[in-house]
């Protein structure tokens, strides 16, 4: 996780600027998590966070919410928001109109909560609305689903996720807390 990564940063030179490139807000992960019947393995107290962030020059959250909650956790330091950070890749044509709605996501306990619950939630009502609609669940995931609801289909890993967000005309990310 990123903050452990901090930890040779006092013995860099003090001309090397020093930037943690966050994707949670760590510390509050656990409470976050916990509403939803989550109980994250690793915990940190804000604190500690604090006190892995301050050996850097600046800190990057992902999130204007979590760019907020650093800043509070580090008021000393620069924090900036990045949004996203890589290129986007033009969109392969389709032959046909995509009814494919798409998660690509690990089997982290936050991301199978987030599937369960969309699942149960929400799929129902997009059927209801479109009824030849395709839930497409890629990466681990998948596996923690037993029973395989009308219209999803669990494809594991694949070797195309380009091809596979192409295909898609809605990407999802039904993740109880943090960035995905």
């Amino acid at each position: 996780e990123y903050v452990f990564m901090t930890r040779p940063f006092p013995i860099l030179r003090r001309e090397v600027q020093k930037i943690v490139d966050t994707h949670d807000v760590f510390s509050t992960m656990a409470e976050k998590v916990r509403a939803y019947g989550i109980d994250q393995v690793l915990r940190m107290e804000a604190a500690e966070e604090a006190e892995f962030l301050l050996r850097s020059d600046v800190v990057v959250g992902i999130q204007p919410e979590e760019t907020g909650e650093l800043r509070r956790l580090v008021p000393s330091r620069r924090v900036v928001t990045a949004g996203v950070d890589f290129p986007v890749e033009p969109r392969l044509q389709l032959a046909d109109p995509s009814r494919v709605v798409l998660l690509v996501a690990s089997g982290n306990p936050m991301n199978v909560k987030g599937l369960r619950d969309f699942l149960r939630f929400c799929w129902p009502m997009v059927l209801d609305q479109v009824a030849d609609a395709e839930l497409r669940v890629v990466g681990s995931v998948g596996a923690a689903i037993e029973v395989v609801p009308p219209g999803v289909r669990m494809l594991g890993r694949i070797p195309d996720l380009a091809q596979a967000y192409s295909d898609a005309q809605v990407v999802i990310n039904p993740a109880v807390a943090g960035t995905g």
